[in-house]
């Protein structure tokens, strides 16, 4: 299987519109958000500390990474799958709204 890749970030460009990114750290550290900017304005901004993002741990589950970001409004548990060095396959459901989604996020080097 490939791996998750920590130099960079994946997005995905959902259909209103947003950006929404997920940026994995190799200490097992998750941060996802969901901006209006594209990745060459809004990447180099993913780094720890920020209030307004989600953030969550990974844990490997039957082959697949599970991760449950959160922040003051609730959470969201993305199944993670990589396709190859570039490109995640991505079933995320909200745990505030119950909305799920199948999705593809690219990697972008940031």
């Amino acid at each position: 299987m490939a791996e998750i890749r920590t130099d960079g970030c994946y997005v995905m460009l959902d259909r209103d519109g947003y950006w929404s990114y997920l940026k994995f750290f190799a200490d097992g550290l998750v941060l996802s958000v969901t901006a209006d900017q594209p990745p060459t304005r809004f990447a180099q901004h993913l780094s720890p500390g920020n209030p307004v993002f989600s953030y969550g741990r990974v844990a490997e589950v039957d082959g697949a990474v599970r991760v449950t970001t959160t922040n003051d409004e609730g959470g969201v548990t993305f199944i993670v799958l990589p396709v190859n060095d570039k490109v995640l396959a991505v079933h995320s459901t909200s745990n505030i709204n119950g909305a799920e989604f199948d999705d593809v996020y690219t990697y972008f080097p940031s």
